[in-house]
């Protein structure tokens, strides 16, 4: 994005005229530079040198005056569309990322089990949320939009600029995304499975401890906020949920005693702690999406056993519409893949 830099004096009308058209055409970064009228700036009247007044508009290194001049000759804003669901960190990844970059956008909520034409047709491959939507071109995979957004708008860095932190930094988001989904694996398995699952979490949480947050770091990117950070949401936010749900407890402070100082610390960022789901509606939503999985689960079994108990002619019992025949593997096959 150009630089924009604005300089005004707050008593002139002239002047909000500027700050409101920038406002209306949702550029919300931009320098202001207040000048002492009776005590102008040599950068004012290098900018101004016929009529040394405000306000002037400095627009990628082009100078505009005059407010009406600048009022029509303002740079403008790519739309950009979110489509997220109010439960995914995922979604919450790039919702954070736009707000640190001070980025307006338009957000569309998903409803996951009913999901859109528009999202289906923006991701066809994966049909999954976010999709991020920039000037009607689509971005699909979180941290593939994180990325993206870093590049276009290069304000508030998410990424650093050194070749090897910038490396160490992928690796980080790599291992997130490859680790993290384990979390919500615990709310969708139970027994054995959900005791195995739960351990795998312990040991992710033991190496994020053990190798990435190292020499007393604040976050991942050191004193600021960055990238990496986001990454890790799940770890930060929705571990906890979920372990307050199962009755589970991976996550004790005294184990992992760094990665409960950046939890604190991550929560504590107003751009994070002003945009979280609402937690009063989780357990209602992860009460309903487990109960359907594990019936799910559950019956697919039934029919496996079912399955393996017959030779040639098999009879499934199917609890909406009675007793169903199957004579062939390949029928079998599709009546699972139909119900299940």
């Amino acid at each position: 994005m150009a630089v924009v830099k604005l300089f005004a004096a707050w008593p002139s009308a002239y002047s909000y005229r500027v700050i409101w058209a920038l406002k209306l055409k949702g550029i919300p970064l931009y320098e202001y530079i207040e000048e002492d009228l009776s005590n102008k700036s040599p950068l004012l009247l290098q900018y101004n040198p016929i009529h040394k007044k405000i306000p002037v508009l400095l627009h990628d290194g082009k100078v505009l005056t005059r407010s009406q001049n600048l009022r029509t000759n303002l740079p403008t804003m790519a739309v950009v569309t979110l489509f997220g669901s109010w439960f995914s960190p995922y979604a919450y990844r790039v919702i954070w990322a736009l707000k640190l970059k001070g980025i307006p956008y338009e957000y569309i909520l998903e409803d996951l089990p009913n999901k859109s034409p528009l999202l289906l047709q923006y991701n066809p491959i994966h049909k999954k949320v976010p999709v991020l939507v920039h000037d009607g071109k689509p971005i699909c995979e979180s941290s593939v939009i994180l990325q993206y957004i870093d590049e276009i708008w290069p304000q508030n860095p998410l990424l650093p600029a050194d070749p090897y932190d910038r490396a160490v930094a992928l690796f980080w988001i790599k291992f997130a995304d490859d680790k993290c989904p384990l979390i919500s694996k615990l709310y969708r398995t139970d027994g054995e499975e959900q005791q195995a699952v739960a351990k795998e979490c312990f040991e992710m949480l033991e190496v994020i401890e053990g190798h990435a947050l190292i020499g007393g770091k604040k976050f991942f990117g050191e004193d600021e906020i960055n990238m990496v950070d986001i990454a890790f949401c799940s770890v930060a936010y929705w571990l906890g949920v979920i372990e307050d749900f199962t009755g589970l407890k991976i996550f004790e402070p005294h184990k992992f005693p760094r990665l409960n100082s950046w939890i604190q610390n991550f929560k504590s960022v107003p751009v994070i702690k002003d945009n979280l789901p609402d937690t009063d509606k989780m357990p209602a939503l992860l009460k309903r999406r487990r109960e359907m999985l594990l019936a799910s689960k559950s019956k697919f079994e039934l029919v496996k056993l079912l399955i393996y108990r017959t030779n040639s002619n098999w009879f499934l019992l199917d609890q909406y519409f009675d007793w169903v025949s199957v004579r062939s593997n390949s029928n079998i096959i599709d009546f699972i893949t139909w119900r299940i």
